[in-house]
């Protein structure tokens, strides 16, 4: 017979606690080093995004008119 269905006024059982927040409350290197990654590309795609800003639309090739539909 299960935990709870014996004693059904024990409560929750904190047993687990440890074991499902290891992670959560303990970072490792792998995480840092894809953190690290990601913000890099964010980064750059910052940087691109505010050179298209200030060279225009134009660095993108639609200047080109294209008569369709």
């Amino acid at each position: 017979m299960s935990e709870s269905l014996a004693d059904p006024g024990a409560g929750p059982s904190f047993a687990n606690d440890e074991v499902l927040f290891h992670p959560v409350e303990r970072t490792s290197r792998r995480f840092y080093i894809t953190a690290m990654v990601l913000l890099f590309f964010t980064l750059l795609f910052l940087i691109a995004y505010t050179m298209q800003l200030q060279d225009g639309l134009g660095v993108t090739g639609l200047t080109v008119p294209v008569y369709w539909g």
